[in-house]
């Protein structure tokens, strides 16, 4: 619906119609009176009162504007000014007459459409193209600005209805994302595309944006995020401890060549996505053209002309021209390939489907059983490198569980009794007066020997790390492990909710599930502390693995993914 007209003055801009609002700023269409030639229309954000009373986030934001002001790129949202009025902070920037990427998804997704591919691809590859501007962008002086946006998302691409993308608030999300160490929350709804380095609070160059932009591209082909959970808490944790599979398998409509590119992008380690937003930018606007080749610009512009008034008639659907490669200038074997390196390992978290190679002459039904055979070929001898290999080796006894973990807790088997007795002979616990040695420095006796907590203790243990609750049955649940102590407090409100899960569960009160639940509850507020105290925690689990207990627990709230999977 659109805004009531308000023709209210503000300084030398007259606020025509409010356009938003959002966690740290109301948007505004206002128009500026230019001297004498006349009015133009520009985009008004007035930051919150919460924000502008900062004093730390006021220099910040000067200090990015400044620095913003010097893009100049077709597909940067232009920024004009920054100052105040009265205690008003505001910023105004070019005015663009459209959409932003994630209200364009949702008229697709109310069409009962899959996003187009080749329009997606056309999108990001011109985000690319101005992240890239951004990266290299160099102050009056010469001198290298080192620019992040920090905050690509679907909000903050803008397709305009004579078909330009843009990218906007650039000075904004920076200083947005360092007041979050003094205002918990202030970018809490941008947690779905932050990339690895930002959740681990490391410094950040480029290939945070292409991250941020991979996820972008990953959720527009397929409709899904590959992170997202029910909530934040669960977002966090699917981050972690979740592989991204490829868009062609997750949406079997889509060209499996995409997988390739967008798999590169979205690769854990830096040195192992694109080296710059260039280089992306080639890839995508390439294998547009190897898919489509006789996409054109008229294409898009009907696209986003649909979307200006959906209800005008379907989702137009492209006629492409029969026109080869070679007439595009492109040939056959384009820099897709030579951009993408060899598919990424398992290592990386990802199961990528390398771009197809085509070659004159030889058609790719052919290259494909090529492929096939020599993959049978490749298991055969592969089977029977096995066997010998097998079958020179000495049988390794197999150990029971309790074994292993007599092993990894430093104890030995009793030869003749069969009874495990800890190094250096000391008396097992089992005997009267004994005492069992602990396990590891971070974890805590088993629950089954701790004491119960009092129950006026009860929010005292949170912040000693609590031992396990006994059960209906009057006794602590066998093979319980306290986590290590939390480093951090939780709200009231978070501590009330994991009271109330340790009240109905047996076996969680105490466990390093309630830690992992801990953990996960302050990465709401505070996400680039998450991987630090998962850590701490996960070291405690390569001391004494997860019992059946916390097994369970995990199985019950986390779908039995082990949050310590991933990490080194």
């Amino acid at each position: 619906m659109t805004e009531a007209l308000l023709a209210q003055a503000f300084g030398d801009y007259t606020l025509k119609r409010k356009l938003g609002q959002g966690g740290m700023a109301v948007t505004y269409l206002a128009h500026e009176q230019i001297s004498d030639i006349g009015e133009r229309a520009v985009c008004l954000k007035q930051i919150l009162p919460q924000f502008a009373a900062d004093p730390k986030f006021r220099q910040m934001f000067y200090d990015e504007v400044r620095v913003t002001s010097l893009l100049s790129h077709k597909n940067i949202g232009k920024v004009y000014r920054a100052g105040e009025l009265g205690s008003t902070l505001f910023m105004t920037m070019e005015f663009i007459d459209g959409l932003s990427l994630a209200e364009l998804v949702q008229r697709v997704r109310s069409a009962g459409c899959p996003f187009p591919q080749e329009h997606a691809l056309h999108i990001m590859g011109e985000v690319a193209e101005g992240l890239h501007a951004a990266h290299n962008q160099t102050s009056t002086n010469g001198a290298a600005l080192n620019l992040v946006h920090r905050d690509i998302s679907p909000q903050n691409v803008l397709v305009s209805f004579k078909g330009e993308v843009k990218i906007i608030d650039f000075g904004v999300a920076k200083a947005a994302t360092n007041l979050s160490e003094t205002q918990a929350g202030a970018v809490k709804g941008k947690i779905l595309y932050l990339s690895p380095e930002q959740l681990q609070a490391k410094p950040l160059d480029g290939r945070s944006d292409i991250y941020s932009a991979g996820l972008v591209l990953y959720e527009l082909l397929t409709g899904v995020h590959p992170f997202a959970g029910p909530d934040e808490h669960a977002t966090i944790y699917n981050f972690c401890t979740r592989k991204v599979e490829a868009p062609s398998r997750v949406a079997p409509h889509l060209d499996p060549r995409i997988d390739g590119v967008v798999l590169y992008a979205l690769e854990r380690e830096t040195e192992r996505r694109f080296a710059s937003a260039s280089e992306m930018a080639r890839a995508l606007t390439d294998l547009l053209y190897t898919i489509a080749p006789g996409y054109r610009g008229y294409h898009f512009n009907d696209f986003v002309g649909w979307a200006r008034d959906p209800q005008a008639g379907p989702l137009p659907h492209l006629s492409l021209p029969g026109v080869e490669l070679s007439a595009l200038g492109r040939s056959p074997t384009s820099s897709v390939d030579q951009a993408l390196p060899a598919a990424p390992s398992a290592g990386g978290g990802h199961e990528a489907s390398v771009v197809a190679r085509s070659s004159d002459g030889v058609s790719p039904k052919t290259l494909w059983l090529v492929l096939l055979a020599a993959l049978v070929l490749l298991a055969a001898v592969g089977t029977v490198l096995a066997l010998l290999t097998f079958s020179r080796s000495e049988p390794k006894t197999l150990l029971s569980a309790d074994e292993e973990s007599a092993q990894a807790t430093g104890e030995v088997a009793d030869p003749v009794g069969g009874e495990a007795e800890p190094e250096g002979g000391t008396p097992s616990a089992e005997e009267p007066g004994a005492t069992a040695a602990p396990v590891a420095e971070d974890v805590v006796a088993d629950a089954a020997t701790a004491p119960s907590p009092r129950p006026d203790d009860e929010s005292a243990g949170h912040a000693q790390g609590d031992e396990a609750e006994t059960d209906d049955a009057g006794l602590a649940p066998a093979g319980a492990v306290s986590g290590p102590a939390p480093s951090f407090a939780l709200s009231p409100q978070q501590e009330n909710q994991i009271r109330q899960v340790g009240a109905i569960v047996p076996g969680f009160r105490g466990s390093r599930v309630e830690t992992v639940m801990r953990i996960v509850a302050y990465a709401q507020t505070e996400p680039e502390g998450y991987l630090g105290h998962l850590l701490v925690l996960c070291r405690s689990v390569r001391a004494q693995a997860w019992t059946d207990v916390e097994l369970r627990l995990l199985q019950q709230y986390y779908e039995g993914r082990d949050p310590c999977y991933n990490l080194e």
